[in-house]
């Protein structure tokens, strides 16, 4: 039976320091993960939502509890609500993982709107991205639903390359070769 009391921030510590030090594992994790090949996170991210779906009468009952002591010690019902789960909400979570990625390399063009996106030299970015995922329910949602749809038009392997065929044609009309003398 999975048991853990609800966490809070100590109300003596170093908020700014725990945030950094929240930023920069998230920036070393990025790190690993940008060095992980696509299929290893691929097969990892198949594992979460297989583990999500097998486990999920034990995370309900888990979160039940912790629930059950959020009311207690008087949470808000707003509160109560984002952190009661659902065979729905659990079913959403291993159907759909939000994303936050850098800004500063090609990720945005990736991504498109499908994520938040932040720069990883600036750690209160890093740190908004990570708060807003975390806690503003209606931006996961539309998170989720924009990155199928974006996922969706790159699982066409002919479309992708159609895609960068056109990419490519516009980028070498631009580089026409000049003869010398020749101005235009």
């Amino acid at each position: 039976m999975m048991t853990a009391p609800l966490k809070a921030v100590d109300g003596d510590a170093d908020l700014p320091a725990l945030m950094t030090r929240l930023a920069q594992d998230a920036r070393d994790a990025a790190r690993v993960l940008a060095l992980t090949p696509t299929p290893r996170k691929d097969q990892a991210l198949a594992a979460m939502a297989a583990a999500l779906r097998a486990a999920t009468n034990e995370i309900l009952a888990a979160n039940a509890e912790d629930v059950a002591e959020a009311r207690a010690g008087g949470a808000s019902p707003a509160f109560v609500d984002r952190l009661a789960l659902t065979p729905a909400r659990i079913e959403a979570m291993a159907a759909g993982i939000p994303v936050a990625c850098s800004r500063v390399t090609a990720l945005p063009e990736v991504t498109a709107d499908a994520a938040i996106l932040f720069d990883p030299r600036v750690p209160t970015q890093i740190c908004a991205a990570i708060l807003q995922l975390s806690c503003d329910e209606a931006s996961r949602e539309r998170l989720i639903v924009d990155g199928r749809a974006r996922a969706s038009r790159f699982a066409d392997g002919d479309e992708m390359a159609r895609e960068y065929w056109h990419v490519f044609e516009e980028a070498m009309a631009g580089l026409a070769p000049r003869r010398p003398g020749v101005t235009g």
